[in-house]
């Protein structure tokens, strides 16, 4: 595992969606599409909870197909997967990079 292993840091914070994304929570609720609030609820319930309620799952199946959903959930799944890889890693961000605006 030559170069893949960094020293034992400290591990990558997963970042408060409040914190990271004030625009996100500041915006009016106008400034999403009824599409939009309800993936941005999906990825918030999976991220708190690794769960989808029922009143929401019930919403997601009227607007999306079944498909659709699972495509939402692996995708959380995977980021938190890249997650966990980093932190147990204890990789360090790239130089080159692209950073998440301030």
């Amino acid at each position: 595992m030559s170069g893949a292993y960094m020293s034992r840091s400290s591990p990558i914070a997963w970042p408060s969606r409040r914190s990271r994304y004030p625009q996100l929570f500041t915006a009016t609720p106008s400034a999403w599409t009824g599409e939009e609030s309800l993936l941005i609820r999906l990825v918030d319930e999976l991220h708190d909870s690794a769960d989808i309620s029922e009143g929401l799952w019930n919403k997601l199946a009227k607007a999306f197909s079944i498909e659709q959903i699972f495509e939402v959930i692996a995708l959380v799944g995977f980021y938190h997967t890249v997650w966990f890889f980093a932190n147990g890693l204890r990789l360090r961000a790239e130089n080159s990079g692209a950073r998440p605006p301030e």
